[in-house]
């Protein structure tokens, strides 16, 4: 799979004040689809979280799929950014790997979709969002696969370890971890320790021995 940047957002850039209404609109929705799902979220319900009137919400996004399909790719453009903003100051790979397995299980609190995807079924009505779903999942899994194979060439993972398929059960224990940070938190073990001790586990069965 070749990787590459997402498409050129369906808006044209903009400037100042009107970039910063356009964010506030599109942080709005992420918290409106999230919250209500596709089917249920109105316009309205966006123009009062953004502080903006309906009218507005229209000027910039004709319709709730184009606005939909904007949240999706700003979403999908802030999580390039922060893969490679969490991986750059690792010194190793498997330094690499707890920062990002980390960075995945805390990110849910402060990105409005990452509940949609990991919890509820919002989005449903519209094949965009499990386009979207799709490719976010594509893309984490060719990204960490990468990582891996990358640490199994230096000798600091195991070299019997199977980059992709590993990649695959790395993501299904991150996200069943965030479901039960976000749906289930009541456990009587604090979301910290949770984290560390999904992190160590993930991580023994993947380290070369003379790394541990």
């Amino acid at each position: 799979m070749t990787l590459s940047a997402p498409d050129a957002p369906l808006a044209p850039p903009l400037e100042g004040r009107a970039a910063e209404t356009q964010s506030r609109i599109l942080a709005a929705a992420a918290d409106c689809f999230s919250r209500y799902g596709f089917a249920r979220t109105r316009m309205e319900d966006v123009a009062a979280g953004a502080g903006v009137s309906r009218a507005l919400v229209y000027e910039y996004f004709s319709s709730k799929k184009k606005l939909l399909a904007e949240v999706q790719r700003a979403a999908l453009s802030d999580w390039f950014a922060a893969y490679e903003a969490v991986i750059s100051d690792a010194a190793s790979v498997r330094d690499a790997l707890a920062a990002w397995l980390r960075f995945c299980l805390t990110d849910s609190d402060r990105h409005s979709l990452a509940r949609a995807v990991f919890v509820s079924e919002g989005g449903e009505g519209t094949g965009a969002w499990t386009d979207w779903r799709v490719q976010l999942r594509d893309e984490w899994l060719a990204r960490l696969s990468s990582l891996l194979e990358r640490g199994i060439a230096t000798g600091e993972l195991r070299a019997d370890v199977d980059a992709a398929a590993a990649a695959l059960a790395l993501r299904g224990l991150q996200v069943g971890v965030t479901q039960q940070v976000l749906a289930d938190p009541a456990t009587g073990v604090d979301r910290e320790r949770q984290i560390v001790a999904a992190i160590d586990l993930m991580l023994a069965g993947l380290s070369s021995p003379a790394t541990h």
